[in-house]
């Protein structure tokens, strides 16, 4: 057996660290976390090396945005061997946060019973490299109750039907297809046959040929399996001095064939009155989650990933604190979904959804320069999403609007005050929606601002 714990599976909740506090236990994330359901949780964290800091037990604080560590359990895991982990310490000394990182880090929470998975080691392939490629499955009961469950041939030959005399007859066997990179690994795994010298399988895909695996002399057989359509026929046997033995099929096609795609005509956006981005889709036959992709950006050839989820039903929001914490609110948006079944996971179907910005002003021009003052206007856009007007400010010469200064105003004639005097100034203007980025600016107009001696000063 081992024990793995991953942030996208669903097995606890997920997110990105905002902030530590000075205790260096108190854990502001980017997600909200609920511990309604009671019991004992506990939080993980992916350290800068990629592995696993903890589990360790700790609750939900005065916000739901808040996880604080429980002190005593996190001195009993340091106390622990630290068993080639570079980062078992006291995660105030590496923890990055979402602000100014560059990878910030992954927090896991769950109920402690389920944050941790048990799985039964079904392969191991060591590499050249010191790697070692582990192939396992839940060590579950249910599990093996539906490889049970799914052995109706098997149960037939058992009953005394079409056994061939004796020959060994190889009965309690698991077949697994598991996706590892491209490629769909089968395997099929049994207990020893009284008798038997040599085991045999084969698979058909769809209307093809059966194609043979390598047979072995031990009752585990794997082999590369291409994608399948529809149907996925796994045929296996063994064979001993008596002669080779009942031949069993057992028909996976649902462990090897993914979900439908989502239909992308039933996706919906809605843009909520408080900001929030809340999508709709039509569920999918056969798909226990959906896996989901958000990308954005401010011009439509300049789209980023911005979120990722997995969501159990067909519905996804994105809150505006996260939009503004990802660097948006954003222009152009597309969410991107993939399904995701016991036959693996679909092709990705992608909806967009963009708000552009109202036109720029026309005609910018500058007046009313004074010392430590001047006004920016231009000609008022006729659209009805305009809520006012920005004037965005510099003293470099070609500078990018989104990054200056900015002053606002209804109207298209916006006042710039507590300027430098004797300097000269550049700006555009532009018109907004309530929204101030990815906005569409004017051309460029530059003026100067004059320096005016008080009274009774100078020559």
């Amino acid at each position: 057996q081992i024990a793995v714990s991953h942030y996208r599976p669903g097995w606890g909740q997920t997110g990105m660290v905002v902030a530590l506090a000075g205790d260096g236990l108190t854990i502001t994330a980017d997600e909200p976390f609920d511990d309604s359901a009671g019991g004992t949780h506990a939080i993980g964290l992916i350290a800068p090396d990629g592995r696993l800091w903890g589990p360790v037990t700790a609750t939900v604080g005065a916000s739901k945005r808040e996880l604080v560590i429980d002190a005593a359990d996190m001195a009993t895991y340091l106390a622990e061997p630290a068993l080639g982990r570079n980062y078992h310490t006291a995660p105030g000394g590496w923890i990055l946060a979402k602000d100014g990182a560059s990878k910030p880090t992954r927090i896991m929470f769950g109920p402690q019973a389920t944050i941790v998975q048990k799985l039964l080691i079904l392969e191991t392939r060591p590499s050249p490299d010191g790697t070692v490629e582990i192939s396992a499955v839940n060590d579950d009961v249910r599990v093996h109750t539906a490889e049970v469950d799914t052995a109706q041939p098997e149960e037939v030959a058992a009953s005394g039907l079409g056994l061939v005399s004796g020959a060994p007859t190889w009965l309690g066997v698991r077949v697994s297809v598991r996706l590892v990179g491209d490629e769909q690994r089968l395997s099929v795994i049994g207990p020893s046959a009284p008798g038997a010298v040599l085991y045999r399988a084969r698979y058909q895909a769809d209307t093809a040929d059966f194609v043979d695996l390598t047979p072995s002399v031990t009752p585990e057989i794997n082999g590369i399996v291409p994608d399948v359509d529809d149907t996925l026929l796994v045929e296996f046997w063994a064979e001993g001095a008596g002669g080779e033995g009942t031949r069993i099929v057992r028909n996976v096609s649902e462990l090897a064939t993914p979900p439908d795609v989502v239909d992308d005509t039933s996706i919906a956006v809605t843009e909520e009155s408080d900001g929030d981005l809340a999508w709709t889709w039509d569920t999918v036959s056969g798909a226990s989650a959906y896996d989901v992709e958000i990308m954005a950006g401010q011009a439509s050839d300049s789209l980023d990933l911005k979120r990722t989820a997995i969501v159990t039903a067909g519905a996804y929001t994105w809150p505006l604190a996260n939009q503004q914490s990802d660097g948006g609110p954003f222009r152009y948006n597309r969410i991107r979904l993939r399904t995701t079944g016991t036959g693996g996971t679909s092709d990705p179907v992608s909806d967009d959804f963009s708000n552009p910005a109202p036109a720029a002003p026309a005609n910018p021009a500058t007046s009313a320069v004074g010392d430590n003052k001047a006004t920016v206007s231009g000609d008022t856009v006729s659209d009805s999403t305009v809520e006012g007007y920005v004037v965005a400010f510099s003293t470099t010469n070609g500078f990018n609007p989104e990054t200056a200064t900015k002053r606002t105003a209804a109207g298209a004639s916006v006042v710039l005050t507590g300027l430098q005097s004797k300097r000269t100034y550049y700006a555009r203007i532009a018109a907004h929606d309530g929204v101030l980025t990815g906005l569409n600016y004017s051309a460029q107009v530059s003026f100067t601002t004059t320096f005016t001696l008080p009274d009774g000063v100078g020559p």
